[in-house]
């Protein structure tokens, strides 16, 4: 015989940094010129950001698609490519202007999400949470049945990690005023314990 019980963790820091991707996209009438424009303006881009605030960068997702009108006929063609970012809070407004500003229109925003730069700790934190509120809720079971807790025979963990930041402070940047949240982490476990 055995006790099965639930816990669950949570932690919380404040947001201190945030991941922003880009589209960069740009059309023309001939494959190569869509290709040499967005070359082009990438390196723009690529060198703003490299002289900004930002921690780090990648692109990723390079395209190149030819558009037709509804008769078939070729209109042109666009060239993409997305371009992540990541800055500390305190500076993603100012990193928003620069990129917008170094590719014009062919920028566009494609998301912006914001996370603890110590979420490893987190998790850890919510872990050993959960885990405690277990064996607390195990105990308890077990002296309302008139049994000692004995050794745990089963642990399954859910992890969920809130996307959406709290609001809990401004970042008033150079250009963009963007709003700090906390990065909250939950950690459910599921235990089976023994029962002495």
């Amino acid at each position: 015989m055995g006790i099965t019980v639930t816990g669950h963790g949570t932690a919380s820091a404040v947001a201190d940094e945030a991941v922003v991707t880009f589209d960069v996209g740009v059309r023309a009438q001939t494959a190569v010129d869509a290709l040499d424009r967005l070359a082009a303006t990438m390196t723009d881009v690529l060198a703003t950001v490299e002289a900004g605030p930002a921690t780090g960068h990648a692109t990723a997702g390079l395209s190149l698609v030819t558009e037709q009108d509804r008769e078939g006929r070729v209109r042109g063609h666009r060239a993409a490519q997305q371009l992540t970012v990541v800055a500390p809070m305190a500076a993603v407004g100012r990193v928003l202007a620069d990129v917008v500003g170094a590719g014009g229109d062919a920028v566009a925003v494609r998301s912006l999400q914001q996370r603890a730069s110590t979420h490893d700790d987190l998790m850890e934190r919510a872990r050993e949470a959960a885990v405690a509120d277990a064996r607390a809720r195990a105990t308890q079971h077990a002296r309302l049945v008139g049994r000692q807790l004995g050794a745990l025979l089963d642990l399954v963990e859910d992890e969920h990690h809130d996307p959406s930041p709290r609001p809990m402070m401004r970042a008033m940047a150079e250009s963009v005023p963007v709003a700090a949240g906390e990065d909250d982490v939950a950690v459910t476990v599921t235990t089976t314990w023994a029962l002495d």
